[in-house]
């Protein structure tokens, strides 16, 4: 269905979930276990949300088409449409494995001594301070906690556990609390 490309977001949805990503990842040094995953359910609905504009455009669909599908056509377009949800769902938590992993190389970079090779100018204070901030072996853990997560959404663990988990493991790893 064409109506499935609005699932992708938009511009300003996506700055609004990468500032999210980067405001929790600048406080996680600060942060306790809650807090951490507090700010995973503050960036979580934004990138969830295309999914759920998705599974709402799917039902309306499903019910203006009902009359005309018999009992398996019914089932096949569920199977379709939970098939377009989960990869709606795969493609959001990898936006934001990506934005984290950005904001790590740039920690990384600060951390090495080249802060004019930040790629993210807008947050550079957050970043830089981080760089001060994270252990020498975090970074690499906390690229390794994002390749568990992704593995996690792929096994299908639930978006918001596997979010929770990634936000606590780079806690753990970049301030090893």
């Amino acid at each position: 269905d064409h109506r499935d490309l609005h699932s992708f977001p938009t511009r300003r949805s996506s700055d609004l979930l990468r500032d999210a990503v980067f405001r929790a990842l600048a406080g996680l040094g600060s942060m306790d276990g809650w807090g951490a995953i507090a700010s995973a359910k503050g960036f979580g609905e934004a990138w969830l949300a295309p999914a759920d504009a998705l599974k709402a455009r799917q039902k309306e669909a499903r019910e203006r088409n009902r009359e005309f599908l018999d009992a398996a056509g019914l089932k096949a377009a569920d199977t379709r449409d939970k098939r377009a949800v989960t990869a709606a769902t795969a493609a959001g938590f990898s936006r934001i494995t990506a934005l984290v992993r950005s904001w790590l190389a740039d920690v990384l970079s600060a951390r090495e001594g080249m802060p004019e090779r930040i790629a993210n100018r807008d947050a550079a204070e957050s970043i830089l301070r981080a760089s001060a901030l994270v252990r020498e072996d975090g970074i690499r853990q906390a690229v390794q906690a994002c390749e568990r997560a992704e593995r996690h959404i792929a096994y299908n663990v639930s978006p918001q556990n596997a979010l929770d988990a990634l936000m606590l493991e780079l806690r753990a790893a970049l301030y090893g609390r």
